[in-house]
């Protein structure tokens, strides 16, 4: 029911990239749609894109993930280092960056069933030590580093 045109006053999403996003940033959940949008309409008015969604669920935008798996996909540890520190510095939060990761992992066809089982099993334990009050950025990369192991082993 979302696409219908708001009631006057009510702001609602412009446009379908805008719909689509909010869409994947509250994974199917209603609930956090709606507050997703409650708190957009407070920030924002009847002026809420895409980019706003983004900003306001501390979700990485689909190119930050290309980026990252793009240096993943090098190698090179000391740009593993540089990435890890970037999106610590732009606030994302660590959670929500694993998390995404592992959902791009999931849906890659380039990686075979054993490569994404090692990178979720990494995931979780690096999960775990967040929890258990770890650092963020050690244990970024260390989820950035098994990454990029799993893309440059065979398939």
């Amino acid at each position: 029911r979302l696409p219908q045109p708001p009631p006057p006053g009510g702001g609602a999403p412009r446009g379908e990239p805008t719909l689509r996003e909010l869409m994947r940033v509250s994974e199917g959940d209603m609930r956090r749609a709606i507050q997703l949008l409650q708190s957009l309409h407070r920030l924002h008015g009847d002026e809420i894109g895409p980019q706003a969604v983004l900003d306001l669920s501390a979700a990485l935008p689909d190119e930050k993930i290309g980026e990252t798996f793009a240096v993943c996909r090098t190698n090179d540890f000391s740009k593993l280092g540089v990435l890890a520190s970037s999106l610590l510095a732009d606030g994302y939060p660590v959670d929500q960056i694993i998390a995404q990761i592992l959902e791009h992992i999931a849906a890659s066809s380039d990686l075979g069933d054993r490569q994404k089982a090692q990178v979720a099993t990494d995931i979780a334990v690096a999960d775990k030590k967040l929890t258990d009050g770890a650092g963020d950025y050690l244990q970024l990369m260390n989820v950035l580093a098994s990454t990029s192991r799993a893309l440059a082993a065979p398939a």
